[in-house]
Formats: C-alpha cells, sequence, structure tokens
C-alpha cells in the first residue's frame, strides 16, 4: 500500500509519511502532528488494530482521524473490529479516487475543528498543520 499511495497522494498535494512496522508509526504518531492516519489492518510487527487502540487510549482526538486500509473484510475477527469503530474503512485494492475523496473528508474536518476565533467581531485564524 505505502509505495502505490505515495506517489499518488504527493501529486495532489498532500505531504506523505510512511512506516513499515507499527511500532515505528506509533513514533512518528506519537512526535509529529498529522490530519489524517491511513492506516493498514496488517502492518508488520505491531498490527494495525493493536495501534489504532494505542492511539485511541493515549490521543483519542487523533483516532477519529485514522482511515483504516485492508484487504481482509472477509475475515470474521477484522469484521467484528471493523464494525466496531466509527472510522473510514477503504478496502483493498482501490481506486485513489475514493481513498482522495475519504482522505479530503477526513483532513477537511480537521481543519474544521482546528479553527480558532481571535475575537467576537467574526474575524477568526485557523490553525492548520
Amino acid at each position: 500500500m505505502r509505495h502505490r499511495t505515495r506517489p499518488n497522494a504527493g501529486a495532489v498535494g498532500h505531504r506523505v509519511d510512511q512506516a513499515g512496522l507499527g511500532e515505528e508509526a506509533l513514533r512518528k504518531i506519537q512526535s509529529l502532528d498529522y490530519n489524517c492516519i491511513l492506516l493498514d489492518l496488517r502492518m508488520s510487527g505491531m498490527g494495525g488494530h493493536e495501534l489504532y487502540n494505542k492511539v485511541k487510549s493515549d490521543m483519542p482526538e487523533l483516532a477519529e482521524r485514522i482511515i483504516f486500509i485492508t484487504g481482509d473484510t472477509v475475515n470474521p475477527a477484522t469484521r467484528e473490529f471493523l464494525s466496531g469503530v466509527p472510522n473510514s474503512v477503504v478496502s483493498k485494492p482501490f481506486d485513489f479516487r475514493e481513498l482522495e475523496q475519504v482522505v479530503m473528508a477526513i483532513s477537511q474536518r480537521t481543519m474544521d475543528d482546528q479553527e480558532t476565533p481571535l475575537d467576537h467581531s467574526g474575524s477568526g485564524t485557523q490553525s492548520r498543520n
């Protein structure tokens, strides 16, 4: 997924960071600020389920911005996990346009949530990551 997604996302203006292992992803998530996270449930090392639960426990506002990517939707454990979370899911193989729509919706919601008014006159500023 990483090799297919990065060139496409960069081409439409997203800054993309990658991690091959769940532990590496967790370190990056803990040290940087992300608008959204594409999380493959079948990551090496710490799997996607465990990583999501760790992020949800430590950074619940960020857990809401996770988009799950999986090609394992027929597995009963995967279906049960995904049915218990409110996050978006994109199934492999995916069309990049479909993924882009989900990413844009999460990113826009994140930016809207970060709007901070300067005063009561209607002026405001927007903080972006």
